[in-house]
């Protein structure tokens, strides 16, 4: 049994992304986060919300939306859905029972 648990386990895909790789993503979030930020606090000290603002923030958001899908899209080609991971460890058990 501890064998064909290993082996299940081995047979998963495993998905590794390192700060690196997403330190240039980060940044760019952390750019657009810093911009609305400011805008809320010069609504919070003025009482007042410009057009041009409100602009910025949609398409701040617009930016980070759109980025994640794309993150959301990678992932969901690796994901292993039931019937992939039933195959997976019935090919698993099969390897044992040999």
């Amino acid at each position: 049994m501890s064998e064909y648990i290993f082996n299940s386990i081995l047979a998963t895909p495993i998905i590794e992304l390192t700060d690196e790789e997403l330190a240039p993503e980060k940044a760019r979030f952390k750019e657009i986060a810093d911009r609305i930020n400011s805008i809320a606090i010069q609504v919070n000290q003025t009482g007042n919300i410009y057009p041009e603002d409100m602009e910025e923030i949609c398409q701040g958001v617009e930016k980070i939306s759109a980025r994640l899908a794309e993150y959301q899209a990678k992932l969901e080609r690796f994901a292993v859905t039931p019937q992939t991971f039933r195959a997976i460890v019935d090919k698993a058990h099969e390897d044992v029972k040999k």
